[in-house]
């Protein structure tokens, strides 16, 4: 087996480690959908989606080429994302969280409860 062969062969396995990886932060985001913590997870998963593209723009990257760098790099790009959606900073999570209570309160409305749900989807309407 020649290096280069061998080199495609792991570069293939790195794909399918990081593929995976992808899914199961999906996977992860979209079954806790009622969590509290549902806001924050995707916006973790927007933010290391947009690092990951944003370093496509690099010649090297950070770590060069060599046979760990796709690795590496992913381990970067999730960090860059979980630190985004710590701090906020695309501000997308507050709003998924929001609609998540908004739709929760109008599904778990009952009959008493009717002009709660009403109010809050009046309110949700004029924003």
């Amino acid at each position: 087996m020649d290096i280069s062969s061998l080199n495609s062969s792991i570069a293939g396995q790195i794909d399918q480690a990081n593929a995976s990886r992808e899914a199961s932060m999906l996977e992860r985001a979209a079954g806790s959908a009622s969590d509290k913590d549902a806001g924050k997870q995707f916006e973790a998963m927007l933010g290391t989606m947009l690092a990951k593209e944003m370093r496509k723009g690099l010649d090297e990257g950070f770590f060069g080429k060599g046979p760990g760098a796709d690795s590496f790099s992913s381990w970067l790009d999730e960090y860059v994302g979980r630190v985004m959606a710590e701090q906020g900073t695309l501000g997308t999570g507050s709003l998924v969280k929001q609609y998540v209570a908004e739709v929760e309160g109008l599904e778990g409305a009952g009959e008493g409860d009717e002009s709660v749900a009403r109010e809050t989807k009046l309110t949700s309407e004029s924003k």
